[in-house]
């Protein structure tokens, strides 16, 4: 990239664009007589030494020679220096830029309590056209007068004073620090604190310095940190200086590689920015070498408190409550405490509509890194009400603070009528088979003021019912569609969710019309309650059977599965394969695969997946719902199954794209040549499906019902048992129900697919009383989806 491509705008904006900072109002800190001594040492004299001396080195810029040749005899004269004070630990960075070799200069003050964990106080020493004695020579000089002054002194934390290169071509040095010894080596950073431009003006004085904090939402989570930081920098500036502050987001200078990597940065830069910018007139004629050394003094107090140099200090961080519509529970307040002694009291006080204030005190909720975290609940409150509150805490050695700073300042909320009606999220199921009803649906509800009523409607033959949903879980609820259902029906739905406020607000999903649920036909290819195993292909580990192994879960549907090892554990270094028969899918739509199963193998390397072979062709790799948990399975060389199920889970898989296709399923298991453990486990497997309607003439009057014969119980009067027949003309789908006198349902005598002809089925009445009762045959025929209904009484006599 050119110069002028780089250049052609400043860093922070141009003179003319530039926002002056103005001063914000705020509380000055009681004086701690450690940072006062500390700030005393601070030598104007040789901060200005320290200028002339890198002015003499001329222009120190990275993409020329004579530039180089300066940024090293300035980078040596910076070791000398650092050296003198009494610094052994002085590493110099070396990493490429415009293919040359330059160097980062990395001087280490090793804390005694916590040596691990590091603060930073950067500047960069390399400049762009002249001596750069504003950008960044004042930086540079601040950093080697605070090593100076601390140098003698214990700090319980790291602290690593870094002089950085080229940080005009793009901040390319502390880049290259962070990418290449910060994160790999994983450095526990506590803040990093960037000293740039801060020389002032000379002919335009000012006494406001911009303190930084992070304001990037990539990544956010080190903002809240940031602002602590860098509040209680200005607090400490203000408080052990003659400059007043103002609080500005970071931008631009070498913070920001920290600050990409989610690391905690602050930072000082001055109000007014220097007309000289990137100029040959930056030079010391033109800085305020009091306003830089107000600054020094800033960062003196706030390394030395940061890194835990021995004072007292306190300070809370509160983000204020927002207005509320909740009446039912109180409001939770959340306060963090940063001190250099123990917490001794710590209360919140609050008023309610201009009342009396109240106190209560803080809960202490534990400690995380330097920060001491308290919470508390204001009580409940109706609708109208108006909140103030602040906050009073104490140290154990009398450092008192309160929050917000100001005796006639408060923090403030309303409580507010509630107009928003509670949020329902669910994900419609468009099929169910017949087998799962009655149906549950789920959704999570939830609303500030609490659920006070939830329901499902649904619409089933143009008859309306509904059903109360029950909270299972936090937020989350369930209702049933109990319906005797036959496949190929569709069920209208709608939910609805009623809050806890006075208004009762309800919520509706859909909030126009219905979801729809389509019922299917489900074909029973294997299910552990019979001794059939499917007609399945078994080969290698592949057996069926009960297992034998207690730690295995029992299967949902019964004791008889498929699995890999019914008594132990799967061979190693093997494939095995379970295949299905042939399936036709003929004249079905809509088509899904499901079926249960239990796996426990070596992640990653041993495990299974589900693949299907179309028309006597070779098999290819089906992904289920979701898709399978392992990418990539060793054994298989493929995605699968890996790992720990932990319980039995159900799979779908659609296969609507090999309609009117015959197919075989096979579940495919392999295993390498180490470590073995329980293996997969097969149960449940059937196919979901619609019906294509085939031969119907839509004109044709249809006189099915009429031929249907639902025959009178034998024996009738019965006791206890009796037999129940019926006759079709065509193959059907039926369903026998049982009822009362008043219409309960008291049993589901059968349900499925029968052949046209005569069909009966036993019914033991051992559990009823003496009575009359119903019993129901409905159906559907399968050919042409028509509809059939009859009805007739017995007597049970005991």
């Amino acid at each position: 990239m050119s110069f002028a491509s780089i250049f052609a705008q400043p860093k922070r904006g141009t003179l003319q664009s530039l926002q002056l900072g103005k001063a914000t109002p705020s509380t000055i800190l009681k004086i701690d007589p450690v940072l006062a001594e500390l700030v005393s040492h601070i030598d104007s004299i040789k901060i200005y030494s320290t200028l002339e001396r890198l002015q003499a080195f001329k222009t120190r810029y990275a993409n020329n020679a004579s530039g180089r040749d300066s940024l090293a005899r300035s980078r040596d004269w910076l070791i000398s220096q650092f050296t003198s004070y009494g610094y052994t630990n002085i590493e110099q960075h070396t990493f490429t830029s415009g293919g040359n070799q330059l160097q980062n200069i990395i001087v280490t003050k090793t804390g005694t309590l916590y040596p691990d964990s590091v603060i930073i106080l950067s500047g960069h020493y390399d400049t762009v056209n002249g001596p750069g004695i504003n950008d960044n020579g004042t930086g540079t000089a601040i950093v080697l007068e605070v090593a100076r002054v601390l140098a003698e002194k214990q700090l319980d934390f790291t602290v690593r004073f870094i002089c950085f290169s080229a940080e005009e071509q793009g901040l390319v040095g502390s880049n290259a620090y962070v990418q290449q010894i910060v994160v790999p080596q994983q450095h526990k950073l506590k803040l990093v604190l960037n000293v740039d431009e801060v020389g002032g003006i000379r002919e335009n004085p000012t006494n406001i310095v911009k303190v930084e904090k992070d304001n990037d939402n990539n990544p956010s989570g080190n903002n809240v940190a940031s602002a602590m930081f860098t509040d209680t920098l200005a607090a400490l500036t203000r408080t052990y200086s003659s400059l007043q502050t103002t609080i500005t987001n970071a931008f631009g200078t070498d913070y920001v590689p920290f600050e990409n990597a989610g690391y905690v940065i602050t930072g000082f830069y001055e109000n007014i920015q220097t007309p000289h910018y990137h100029q040959p007139t930056d030079s010391l004629s033109h800085v305020d070498m009091h306003y830089v050394k107000e600054i020094c003094k800033g960062t003196v107090a706030g390394i030395a408190h940061f890194a835990g140099i021995k004072g007292k200090f306190l300070s809370l961080y509160h983000t204020q409550l927002q207005s509320s519509q909740d009446t039912v529970n109180g409001y939770n307040i959340a306060i963090e405490a940063k001190s250099t002694s123990g917490i001794d009291s710590a209360r919140i006080f609050y008023s309610v509509n201009n009342a009396p204030f109240e106190m209560q005190l803080m809960n202490y909720n534990g400690v995380h890194n330097d920060t001491m975290a308290f919470s508390g609940i204001i009580p409940v409150q109706q609708y109208g009400a108006a909140i103030r509150y602040y906050f009073l805490f104490t140290t154990v050695d009398s450092v008192s603070s309160r929050l917000p700073n100001s005796t006639n300042d408060y923090f403030a909320f309303s409580v507010l009528p509630d107009s928003i009606s509670p949020t329902i999220a669910h994900t419609a199921q468009q099929t169910a088979s017949y087998l799962n009803f009655p149906f549950d649906v789920t959704a999570a509800i939830s609303d500030e003021n609490g659920i006070n009523n939830a329901w499902i409607a649904w619409n089933y033959n143009g008859i309306e019912f509904t059903d109360t949903m029950d909270e299972i879980s936090l937020h989350n609820f369930i209702g049933t569609i109990n319906a005797s259902v036959l496949p190929g029906d569709s069920i209208l739905y709608v939910m609805y969710a009623e809050d806890n406020s006075l208004r009762k607000n309800i919520s509706r999903l859909p909030h126009e019309g219905a979801f729809v649920l389509r019922v299917v036909y489900s074909q029973s290819l294997l299910h552990s309650q019979t001794s059939d195993s499917g007609n399945f292909s078994p080969n290698n580990d592949w057996q069926f059977g009960n297992p034998s192994t207690p730690d295995i879960p029992p299967s949902p549907t019964g004791l008889k599965v498929w699995a890999t090892n019914l008594a132990g554990n799967y061979s190693n270094n093997i494939i095995s394969i379970l295949e299905t028969p042939t399936i036709s899918l003929q004249l079905r739509n809509n088509i899904t695969l499901v079926f249960k199963h239990y796996y426990r193998t070596e992640p990653s390397n041993d495990g299974g997946n589900v693949q299907i072979s179309v028309d006597g062709g070779g098999y290819q790799l089906l992904i289920p719902q979701g898709g399978y948990p392992y990418a990539n399975v060793g054994a298989l060389s493929a995605p699968g199954f890996s790992g720990n199920s932990f319980l039995w889970k159900e799979e779908k898989i659609d296969l609507s794209a090999f309609r009117n296709h015959d197919i075989k399923i096979r579940w495919k298991f392999a295993s390498d040549a180490l470590t073995n453990f329980r293996g997969w486990y097969i149960d449940a497997v059937r196919l979901d499906f619609l019906l294509d309607p085939i031969g119907v003439n839509e004109n044709a009057t249809s006189t099915l019902a009429n031929e249907v014969t639902l025959l009178q119980n034998f024996p009738n009067p019965f006791n206890p048992k009796t037999n129940l027949s019926f006759q079709l003309p065509q193959q059907s789908f039926v369903q026998l129900r049982v009822y009362d006198m008043l219409g309960k349902e008291i049993a589901l005598v059968f349900q499925g697919e029968v052949q046209e002809g005569k069909f009966a089925v036993e019914f033991d009445a051992s559990h009823l009383s003496s009575g009359i009762y119903f019993y129901q045959l409905r159906g559907k025929e399968i050919r042409t989806e028509k509809k059939f209904s009859a009805t007739k009484k017995m007597l049970l006599t005991k």
